[in-house]
């Protein structure tokens, strides 16, 4: 995702992801990986109907180097990336230089750009996307996800979340505060404001799994009412 249309993708800039060549590093991903794999081993279906991979989208997949690295550990998941126009170079310079047999060519996806050109998935996945998108691209996640996903499908959020406006760590506080001076339209997003959101687009209330430095794994799934 890119800043300049309000589709930032990283964190914080400083961290969005360094320069190396022809791709972007980022420090963060680097870090969190392990234990994001972790939890979506818990959260990812154990296997279709019809016997075929499931099917993972990740919207904002930045660096690509979640991407790369989910999709080696998950041989039986097909992992489709996707990121704005401004960053494919450099995802598909990753995805070239280290991508899996069961990991595809990233996609252009635009959240505020509608359809999104998926036919369906089983989960579509996006990590440090809510803070950093601005209230109504983060609505645009969960219309776009509606649209793609197979019934029972889910979508999985990795990041900061607060709750009746009160956030779950100090560092969290002041992060907050740092995005919405970088730029009014960021900031942590409360969870039972994203529940509001999720229930409008036909999705059941969040399931929260705790993770590392005060960040959370928010799935959301499909409702069967919907």
């Amino acid at each position: 995702m890119n800043s300049t249309n309000k589709n930032a993708k990283s964190g914080i800039k400083s961290d969005a992801g360094t320069n190396n060549g022809a791709t972007r590093f980022s420090a963060a991903a680097e870090r969190n990986r392990e234990a994001i794999l972790a939890g979506l081993v818990q959260l990812l279906p154990r296997g279709r109907v019809d016997g075929e991979k499931i099917e993972v989208l990740e919207v904002g997949s930045g660096t690509g180097q979640h991407a790369c690295f989910f999709a080696a550990q998950l041989p039986d998941v097909v992992w489709q990336p996707s990121e704005v126009e401004s960053l494919q170079s450099s995802l598909m310079a990753r995805i070239q230089d280290e991508g899996s047999e069961n990991l595809r060519a990233p996609l252009v996806i635009d959240v505020f750009s509608s359809p999104w050109p998926v036919v369906t998935a089983d989960v579509v996945y996006t990590a440090n996307t809510f803070h950093i998108v601005s209230e109504p691209g983060v609505e645009c996640i969960f219309e776009g996800a509606s649209r793609v996903l197979v019934p029972q499908g889910s979508l999985i959020v990795y990041g900061p979340f607060s709750r009746d406006g009160r956030h779950n760590s100090e560092g969290n506080t002041e992060f907050d505060k740092f995005l919405r001076l970088e730029n009014p339209e960021q900031g942590i997003r409360d969870i039972n404001w994203l529940n509001q959101l999720a229930a409008k687009h036909g999705f059941r209330q969040a399931e929260l799994t705790p993770m590392p430095a005060n960040n959370f794994i928010a799935q959301w799934g499909l409702s069967s009412q919907r």
